[in-house]
């Protein structure tokens, strides 16, 4: 199956590029958040692995009733760091596809996920629902019990041969968005504006 390799940009809150590092080794903490030590922003801690790239690749099969199931990978340099599963609907109303959401990419659960509904149409405008529960909370964002946000989505126009899709939060308190370029070939680029204030770009640069 073909793996799709993304460049990942990372934008603190002061609209500053900063590198992300995974820090080795693993150490297992028995619960749902699975490692207390990975994903950091700061190279000097030892054994800090430059993460470079984010990959997708696809298996047949079903997961989740009826999700086909893919890998999220991370690559520092050629060296694969490590992978979860998790699982994308495509057919022909939709796609809808899960972004990372381990550790420092965590905030990316409150953002706008990767979603196209067909058919495709300039000004086309929808809306989704979410329901989060209390598991992801944290320091920065707590609560109790399930926590809704809706969002909606707008096909704004085309840039080359991609559709532009912006969506955004209508959550009074937790203001998030998104922009998604996709084509016949899937996405090319998400960029994710979280309720941090920080940035996230994942941008299509090869496949194998």
């Amino acid at each position: 199956m073909k793996e799709y390799f993304f460049k990942i940009k990372y934008f603190d809150i002061g609209n500053i590029q900063k590198d992300i590092f995974f820090t080795e080794p693993l150490v297992y903490k028995g619960d749902y958040k699975a490692f207390n030590n990975g994903w950091s922003l700061n190279s000097s801690e030892k054994n800090a692995l430059k993460i470079d790239y984010i990959s997708f690749r696809f298996f047949e099969g079903r997961i989740n009733e009826g999700q086909t199931p893919y890998e999220l990978s991370f690559y520092s340099n050629q060296k694969k760091i490590m992978s979860s599963m998790t699982g994308l609907v495509q057919n022909d109303q939709f796609v809808f596809l899960h972004p990372p959401r381990e550790k420092i990419f965590a905030k990316l659960e409150f953002s706008p996920f990767p979603l196209v509904r067909f058919p495709l149409e300039k000004n086309k405008v929808w809306k989704e629902k979410i329901t989060i529960p209390e598991q992801w909370s944290s320091d920065l964002m707590k609560w109790r019990g399930n926590l809704e946000i809706e969002f909606e989505y707008k096909i704004t126009g085309r840039e080359k041969r991609n559709y532009v899709i912006e969506a955004k939060s209508l959550n009074e308190k937790i203001k998030t968005s998104a922009i998604f370029y996709y084509n016949e070939e899937g996405f090319s680029k998400l960029i994710f504006n979280n309720y941090d204030k920080s940035r996230m770009i994942f941008e299509l640069d090869n496949e194998k």
